[in-house]
């Protein structure tokens, strides 16, 4: 009789044991595994806000689209939150086929794509943040053994695993300039950057022949230097404009692609960059490596012209020209600066995220008087106050430079105060514009 009691009392745990068993199962059951990520490419190729890209994992999203030739503004968002990368991609490389660029919800500024047109696929993975812009045609290098080929502008090198590498940009110019932008990006998985963690001393050492640099090197494979000197700088003689070394951690191929973003020569009449496209000749970049290896001798970058007859005046990609001459304009590359409040233009990869509204294209004369089609929000503080203590100085336009270098943040009153130009966008334009106001050089 006892033994039977007991036998009833097991049997009475193991069967309230198993109830909870099942009931756990089931609550689990009835949860999702995983959260649901919802992930939107936004660009100006098209009126509507967003388009959803598709997944099938969760995890790996795509989106293709049909780009005329032109310059386009993007950034991924994920569960409402926008990513991006202050850069400037131009299609013609592999580098961001084969590893991509790592997105961060803290950069404002939106990425810009330079398109010579055709089928575009965007691939996003929300683990690594990591998007790869792939066009239709252009393939990822293969392996090639022990050994790294790196491609810049005209130049190619051949490097081991481990090795140094010292590249430069020289420039050359015909007329003093008073600013100027520019984007440097490099596969981070096949070369490592020399840098410390003192950015002001890099660049003094990087950037030896311009002054007041604000320089950003904390993005995974990507350099952005801005700068603005009123008394203009003199590359009349080929100097030396950036250098920097690279440890090769990597092989088969890829490329260090340079670009330059906006350039102003002295007086502010005349753009030799503006919004990433070559507005004048007479400023030539010349990329090179200063390596004991293998130099591989390449055909000259041919610039490319948009053929749609639809859009003959879409803004060529921006080559870097050949190191003996500077590339000539011909009568069909229209120098028509592109409107940023168009849907097929960008702002620059520095830009504020103001939106515009008109459509009008501005001629490359009328580029530097835009009317102004952002609101500016009320405020007390004086059109250029960035930094709002009530006074305009040389820290406001400080203060513009370190956020275009993406040193800084602005919040949405600042961005409208910094818009000195009141042209609907932020960029090394408006600091400069703040310095000649200072020293009385415009009213």
């Amino acid at each position: 009789m006892k033994f039977k009691s007991i036998i009833s009392i097991i049997v009475a745990i193991c069967i309230l044991f198993s109830v909870q068993c099942i009931s756990v199962f089931a609550g689990n059951a009835s949860e999702p595994i995983d959260d649901v990520i919802t992930v939107n490419l936004k660009g100006t190729w098209t009126d509507s806000e967003s388009e959803t890209m598709t997944t099938e994992d969760n995890i790996n999203f795509s989106f293709s689209v049909n780009l005329k030739a032109g310059s386009y503004q993007f950034e991924i968002e994920e569960n409402g939150t926008n990513m991006s990368h202050p850069t400037t991609i131009n299609d013609t490389t592999v580098k961001f086929t084969e590893s991509g660029i790592e997105l961060k919800d803290t950069v404002t500024a939106k990425c810009t794509l330079v398109a010579t047109g055709g089928d575009y696929t965007f691939n996003y993975n929300a683990e690594s943040d990591k998007l790869i812009v792939n066009k239709a045609g252009i393939t990822p290098p293969e392996a090639n053994g022990e050994k790294l080929e790196i491609t810049a502008g005209n130049q190619v090198i051949t490097a081991n695993n481990g090795d140094v590498v010292k590249y430069s940009v020289f420039l050359k110019a015909d007329k003093a300039f008073e600013d100027v932008q520019t984007a440097l990006n490099f596969d981070s998985n096949k070369l490592s950057l020399t840098a410390t963690d003192n950015m002001e001393a890099d660049a003094l050492k990087n950037c030896p022949n311009l002054k007041d640099v604000s320089y950003n090197s904390k993005f995974n494979g990507y350099v952005g230097i801005n700068s603005s000197n009123l008394e203009g700088y003199d590359f009349t003689e080929e100097k030396v404009f950036l250098s920097l070394e690279f440890t090769v951690t990597g092989t088969g191929k890829t490329n260090i692609e340079f670009t330059a973003q906006d350039m102003t020569i002295k007086g502010g009449e005349e753009s030799y960059y503006f919004l990433s496209t070559q507005q004048s000749a007479g400023a030539t970049f010349r990329e090179a490596f200063e390596k004991d290896q293998e130099i591989i001798p390449t055909v000259p970058v041919t610039p490319t012209t948009p053929t749609d007859p639809a859009n003959p005046t879409v803004p060529t990609v921006p080559t870097v020209p050949d190191e003996t001459e500077a590339t000539e304009p011909d009568a069909s590359d229209a120098t028509e600066s592109t409107d940023p409040t168009a849907t097929d233009a960008t702002i620059p990869s520095s830009s504020s995220d103001a939106d515009t509204t008109t459509d009008t294209t501005p001629s490359e004369s009328e580029s530097e008087t835009t009317t102004a089609t952002t609101t500016v929000p009320d405020t007390e503080f004086e059109l250029g106050d960035v930094n709002r203590d009530d006074k305009l100085n040389i820290r406001d336009a400080t203060l513009i430079q370190k956020y275009l270098a993406k040193l800084s943040d602005l919040d949405d009153e600042q961005i409208a105060l910094a818009d000195y130009q009141t042209d609907g966008k932020v960029n090394i334009k408006d600091a400069t514009k703040i310095q000649k106001k200072l020293a009385n050089i415009i009213l």
